[in-house]
């Protein structure tokens, strides 16, 4: 889908106005609420996660200057528009070393689904940048140094007194989650231990014994990984204490979730009463642009299947499975956060352990559930039950095609060698406290 075509889907629900510039600047049709400022934050946006998403939500609510001290964050959101830059992947490569794993356009789909982000601008150089260059008053960006060549690239916006500082997320960044998909050794073992109880490597959510047996092999696969990620961590001691300990830290790091963190991620005016209530459940690890394309699509099979006038008349809430569904890369509070950040999203429900039954739906005041079928991000023993009341609650979506998880994995796979290579070369940089110089935070 281009960006036109996904500005565009989203302005016919009347529930979106944002758009797509290119490199050269332009407004992109901004500016109609009330000349709001542009805060350009730029990034490589690898493996988008909840990191570069608590950046844009800072970004959004960013204060500015000293007339925005006593602003609410709802204001401040109205006051800001941020323009979401992607560095241009040839010149990641180059800069940081290894490969980027997504394409550039799916970086720009999920950047356009996150209601923080207001347009994005392409083939930023990961070079000095201009704030001007992109028709920005302020760059932002968290409180560490970027640097290419040797150069901070916001050196030229900190002379100019334009670049402002937000927190940087503990527990997640990008060569934190490449390093997680590398410890978790997703072939070896783990395909044997699949294997060994008839399910074909990767199709293990198609299991046609019982969800019973499908637990079992989830179980194992779980047990498979953990065993040959210590067995690996015991012989890098072996070898060399300090690899292993760097191994065991970014292995291990995850972000810390407290009720205030998850109050910044929530809708402020986003209420339920007089729409139509959809429920989807899923894994939703490592988060794609499959799961914005799922999720626009059965938004719009609910307003043709009640004959609601925009896509906005449904409020769509996802339900998080917890970790007994298997191993996962992120924690279940970095997914739900994660989804509170989609423009499509409107609640979430946080590690569901209970069924999807008429009390379950009561509860949430859902009308309809809609199953994801043949999609490996949505598995079999997760899905809800053909038995949901009333008749006709219950709607099944075929996503085969979609784009999935798996592809993600494939391309790590492909480009592992390089990957490790890189991650040799990274360390994460150590978090710095707090300080009043930063205009937002956590």
């Amino acid at each position: 889908m281009s960006r036109g075509e996904f500005a565009a889907r989203y302005e016919r629900s009347g529930c979106d106005n944002r758009a797509a510039s290119q490199a050269s600047g332009g407004d992109g049709g901004g500016r109609e609420r009330d000349n709001p400022r542009r805060l350009l934050f730029t990034g490589c946006f690898e493996l988008l996660h909840f990191g570069h998403l608590n950046a844009l939500r800072q970004t959004k609510q960013c204060a500015v200057d000293a007339s925005d001290v006593d602003e609410t964050t709802e204001r401040l959101a109205n006051k800001n528009w941020v323009v979401a830059g992607i560095h241009k992947n040839a010149d990641i490569a180059k800069v940081k070393g290894g490969t980027c794993i997504l394409h550039e356009n799916e970086k720009e789909r999920m950047l356009l689904a996150c209601r923080f982000v207001d347009e994005v601008a392409h083939g930023v150089p990961y070079d000095a940048i201009r704030p001007n260059v992109y028709n920005c008053d302020y760059c932002i960006h968290g409180d560490d140094e970027v640097h290419a060549n040797g150069v901070d690239i916001f050196e030229h916006s900190k002379k100019a007194g334009t670049f402002r500082s937000i927190r940087r997320t503990e527990g997640i960044s990008s060569t934190l989650m490449i390093q997680r998909f590398l410890n978790r050794a997703a072939g070896g073992v783990a395909a044997a231990e699949v294997a060994s109880l008839g399910i074909a490597a990767g199709d293990e959510h198609r299991c046609e014994s019982g969800k019973n047996e499908l637990r079992t092999c989830r179980r194992a696969l779980s047990a498979a990984c953990t065993a040959l990620q210590n067995q690996r961590a015991e012989t890098a001691h072996a070898e060399d204490a300090a690899p292993a300990l760097h191994e065991e830290r970014n292995a291990r790091q995850f972000v810390n979730v407290s009720a205030r963190r998850v109050g910044k991620f929530l809708h402020p005016a986003r209420s339920p009463l007089g729409k139509s209530i959809i429920y989807v459940q899923g894994v939703w690890d490592i988060f794609h642009v499959g799961y914005v394309d799922i999720l626009m699509k059965v938004r719009e099979m609910q307003v043709a299947r009640r004959g609601l006038r925009f896509a906005g008349d449904v409020f769509v809430i996802v339900g998080v499975s917890g970790s007994f569904c298997g191993p996962a890369l992120q924690s279940s509070m970095e997914r739900a956060i994660s989804l509170l950040s989609l423009e499509l999203v409107d609640d979430v429900v946080f590690d569901v352990v209970n069924p999807i039954d008429k009390t379950f739906m009561n509860a949430f005041r859902i009308d309809t559930v809609y199953a994801i079928d043949n999609h490996p991000d949505f598995p079999a023993d997760i899905s809800p039950g053909p038995n949901i009341q009333p008749p006709g609650a219950r709607v099944s979506f075929d996503a085969g095609g979609f784009f999935s998880s798996r592809t993600i994995i494939n391309r790590i796979e492909n480009c592992r060698s390089l990957l490790e290579e890189r991650q040799k070369n990274k360390a994460e940089p150590d978090l710095q406290t707090a300080s009043e110089k930063l205009q937002c935070n956590w």
